[in-house]
């Protein structure tokens, strides 16, 4: 069984890389490419299926099965393969299943299209960027897996290179991870010095030892290793998981086709930062001060950020700022000490975010690429398909039980009102929480009236059609999945049964109560439970807004429109964070770099260095060649000096 297991595993790995350099390095043909990559896309998904069947079934603990050995060193080895847990088997599965149904969609979507042989190429290498880092059993592969979808999320967010917004969105998207990408590798140096191997099962097995380990920094004094090793985590999740204020790349890589924000920016790329951190969710809990910081972060972005939505009109952005807003639920509930909950969250978020993404893809192919919902309305006559699988995804979205996204953010809630009297904040924090589930439906639903109901708004030259099967296919899967995950899966992340519980539980064991009033729902029901809870009315009070707002206005510029102009500039620039990277960190960048041009390069290098260089190098030249004039004569008379000395020497040595 472990043999089988294990090669499920590794065949989920392998096969969408060699998909991608094979599409990528001998295909010509666009079809063909499109059915490589969908077949092996297939196969991976099958092979993910299988071994989470066999890891379940059969109990499995925490295993690692080396796939070759990758550098051997006196006193450093690093083997790569994979690690299978609880954590790596769900991230794999969800991976998985949300890039084959994307594979699926982009074969009608990007149809007319050019360049999909690249598109499919890159797509299925950056899912194995994606799985590999989930699946990696060092640390040395997590930093490859981490720079790997980065590298490839670079690529598909300037698919469309030719134009500028698109080309400028991936630069910014790259140059602000290299932000948290530099934090996070040196938080693996610091482990991989301090611990001595890149194995997980060496790192887990000392990562304790790390509390007692101090690093004296300047001003700070001495420091556990533990506590700065987390923190450096927590930037380059922030950058990964687009948490404020490292969030701004994230709207603006909705240039990407939609595939692509359904599969990076909602599923997979953008909560690898949460997958580190309840990676390493010892880290986390090494420092209570680290623990109110992630705690703040998240619920900041989990209610300031989803506002945002509601000032946007482009259909894509919207959901983009909805995602930072769900990431920011992931993140404040790691910052509760919730680790599995945080997974369960995101699991759920990936399914009903790809289907919100996707059903917006659809719109936008049938309108012709159009974005904007003021220029859409009464397409729910037109596109039932489309139209219902997208409330299915704003009910989930929005927290209303039966649907999955209700699960996860209920007991998010409650984790966060037992520890926030713990948290330095934790008024703040919860109150941002229970914010956000007002704010959520009133967003999510302002565009689902605005693009479904009311008088049609669109131009186009062609009618306007649902979409074929190769597109409502995956809707339709992922509308099911939206409704009914959350609680055939419940019990395995929360619950006295949960396996992630018990992974979590020993790292945890300062948040007892957390973990108890959980458990306590989870046994008497988490739906009896919502009735008592305010979260329930608030979002059915944003949804009752929404419609009496959004539906009975002429215009659909905003949420505040009638605001004073200050109030509309803030919201409408993004609280000014754009404005300060524009106007102030990247002058400033730029002219340290024109300094160090100027007064470094030359003045420095080509004035002072390669000048002084030159000098000795022409004066010692001058010197050299005083003894070699070119002239015979002279060279017989140093020939006899030299041997008359010799003789000399000689003799006087045998008198001696």
């Amino acid at each position: 069984m472990q043999t089988l297991l294990s090669q499920f595993a590794f065949c989920t790995l392998l096969l969408p890389l060699l998909s991608g350099l094979t599409i990528g390095l001998f295909f010509r043909q666009e079809r063909a490419a499109m059915q490589m990559a969908i077949a092996a896309m297939l196969l991976s998904f099958i092979c993910a299926l299988g071994a989470a069947i066999l890891f379940f079934a059969y109990g499995v603990t925490a295993e690692s099965y080396v796939l070759f050995q990758w550098l051997e060193l006196a006193d450093f080895n690093c083997e790569m393969g994979i690690w299978l847990d609880g954590l790596s088997v769900v991230m794999m599965l969800m991976i998985a299943t949300v890039s084959l149904l994307v594979h699926i969609y982009s074969a009608a979507y990007m149809e007319d299209d050019t360049g999909l042989i690249r598109f499919f190429s890159l797509i299925s290498l950056f899912t194995f960027a994606m799985l590999q880092l989930v699946m990696t059993n060092n640390m040395v592969g997590l930093f490859f897996g981490w720079e790997g979808v980065s590298l490839f999320s670079y690529l598909l967010i300037g698919f469309y290179y030719a134009k500028d917004t698109a080309a400028h969105a991936n630069v910014k998207a790259f140059l602000m991870n290299r932000f948290g990408d530099l934090a996070f590798s040196l938080g693996i140096v610091l482990i991989i010095l301090h611990v001595g191997s890149p194995q997980y099962q060496d790192v887990f097995s000392r990562l304790s030892g790390l509390a007692d380990v101090t690093i004296e920094l300047y001003g700070f004094g001495a420091q556990p290793v533990s506590v700065l090793v987390g923190f450096l985590f927590f930037i380059g999740a922030m950058t990964k998981s687009a948490q404020m204020p490292l969030h701004m790349w994230l709207p603006d890589s909705m240039e990407a086709p939609t595939p692509v924000s359904a599969l990076i920016h909602a599923a997979t790329m953008v909560t690898a930062g949460v997958f580190l951190l309840c990676r390493f969710s010892a880290l986390m809990v090494s420092s209570a001060f680290l623990m109110n910081c992630i705690a703040f972060i998240g619920a900041s972005g989990a209610l300031w950020l989803g506002i945002l939505a509601l000032c946007e009109n482009d259909i894509k952005r919207i959901i983009a700022y909805s995602t930072l807003s769900q990431l920011g639920y992931m993140v404040l509930a790691v910052g509760v000490g919730a680790f599995q909950l945080a997974i369960f969250h995101l699991l759920l978020h990936a399914l009903y975010k790809a289907l919100l993404f996707l059903a917006a893809g659809s719109v936008i192919h049938a309108l012709a690429h159009e974005q904007d919902i003021r220029r859409m309305g009464g397409l729910g006559r037109l596109m039932p398909i489309t139209a219902g699988c997208f409330l299915v995804g704003a009910l989930s979205l929005s927290g209303i039980p039966p649907f999955s996204g209700f699960y996860s953010k209920d007991l998010i809630l409650l984790a966060v009102a037992k520890q926030s009297v713990h948290l330095s904040l934790g008024g703040y924090i919860y109150g941002c929480a229970l914010a956000g589930f007002f704010v959520t439906p009133l967003y999510i639903f302002r565009a689902y009236w605005v693009v479904f109901f009311g008088q049609p708004r669109y131009v186009t030259r062609m009618p306007v059609y649902e979409s074929p099967l190769a597109m409502t296919g995956p809707l339709a899967v992922l509308a099911f999945l939206s409704f009914a995950v959350g609680f055939i899966v419940l019990v395995f992340f929360a619950g006295q049964q949960s396996r992630l519980f018990y992974e979590f539980s020993q790292v945890s064991a300062p948040l007892v109560p957390v973990q108890s009033a959980i458990q306590y729902v989870v046994e008497h029901g988490v739906v009896g439970h919502a009735i008592f809870s305010l979260g329930l009315y608030l979002a059915l009070l944003g949804i009752a807004a929404s419609w009496l707002y959004f539906t009975y206005r002429t215009s659909y510029q905003g949420a505040f429109v009638m605001a004073p102009k200050w109030l509309n500039w803030v919201l409408l620039n993004g609280y000014g964070f754009n404005w300060i990277l524009e106007k102030i960190v990247v002058p400033m960048y730029s002219l340290v770099t024109y300094g160090c041009n100027r007064f470094g390069e030359q003045v420095l290098i080509h004035g002072v260095y390669e000048k002084c260089i030159a000098l000795g190098i022409r004066s010692f030249s001058y010197a050299a060649s005083r003894f070699q004039p070119s002239y015979l004569n002279r060279y017989f008379a140093i020939m006899g000096m030299a041997v008359v000395i010799m003789i000399l020497i000689s003799s006087f040595g045998s008198a001696v």
